[in-house]
């Protein structure tokens, strides 16, 4: 299972540069990455109505929503955040560039909030090997952008 939830997130992770390249497109011809943003949100809202109207999931209870933590309706500010830098970054970074500095923010965001256990109940440990592909990908990093 767990490899092809690997694989799945591998083919996932290639409509990011996708969705940026559009974003990006669409701010060109829009003269405003903020309203490509909100172009490709509504295109995401309207896509998970569809979804939600399909799948036909329980409503959650008012019980359910208001235990939730604050932090927990931020999802979306984050996305917005990462849409919108993407769709203006793409042009000068190119995908590559665009993608190597993403990840790098990823991954350092990832390691603090593994070791600390931020939002999260578990506790992932940095290790030597982890450390050691930190490195790699920060060389990877240095490489595709010294230009």
């Amino acid at each position: 299972m767990k490899y092809l939830l690997l694989l799945l997130t591998v083919a996932a992770g290639t409509l990011f540069p996708l969705q940026a390249g559009i974003n990006a497109r669409c701010g060109q011809g829009l003269g405003s990455a903020l309203w490509a943003t909100l172009i490709s949100f509504c295109g995401g809202t309207l896509a998970m109505v569809l979804v939600v109207a399909v799948a036909r999931p329980p409503l959650p209870t008012a019980e359910r929503a208001t235990a939730l933590p604050w932090w927990a309706w931020t999802g979306g500010l984050c996305g917005a955040a990462l849409v919108a830098v993407s769709a203006v970054a793409v042009k000068d970074l190119g995908y590559l560039g665009l993608i190597t500095a993403l990840l790098v923010g990823q991954v350092i965001a990832s390691v603090a909030f593994d070791h600390t256990g931020f939002l999260r109940e578990q506790v992932n440990p940095l290790t030597a090997a982890r450390a050691a592909g930190l490195v790699l990908l920060a060389v990877g990093f240095w490489l595709v952008n010294r230009s």
